[in-house]
């Protein structure tokens, strides 16, 4: 089993995938401005959608530029008690799972390029 984010400037999206392929059950919330309940919020809706089932492999994006390392944001205009906080490792705490953090821009990109309207195409741009 797979969970699926987004963290953006006005909500979360939480999404359960048993396949990779098709998301089976999402959770859409309003993004809190603080770092701590916007984690305590997360936790909750990523408990409801899990029913304690193991997850493989965490993947998701957050708005914003993340540092180097894609562990934490590095700069934002709207989450900026977000900044520089662990994001990374605290979902991989709480999902037990390996985490992938990227950019959700790049993130939405991605999944035109492989699912979306650039499905087959050598090249695909993706603007936000």
């Amino acid at each position: 089993m797979y969970l699926l984010f987004d963290i953006g400037a006005t909500k979360m999206r939480l999404g359960i995938s048993v396949d990779g392929k098709e998301i089976k059950e999402t959770k859409i919330v309003p993004t809190p401005k603080s770092f701590e309940d916007g984690i305590k919020l997360f936790d909750e809706k990523f408990k409801e959608i899990s029913k304690g089932v193991k997850i493989e492999k965490s993947a998701g994006g957050i708005r914003g530029v993340l540092n180097k390392n894609k562990d934490s944001l590095d700069r934002d205009s709207l989450l900026t008690d977000w900044i520089g906080k662990p994001l990374k490792q605290i979902i991989s705490e709480i999902t037990k799972s390996t985490v992938f953090l990227e950019n959700d821009t790049a993130m939405c990109g991605l999944g035109e390029a492989v699912y979306g309207v650039g499905k087959g195409f050598g090249i695909v741009a993706y603007i936000t």
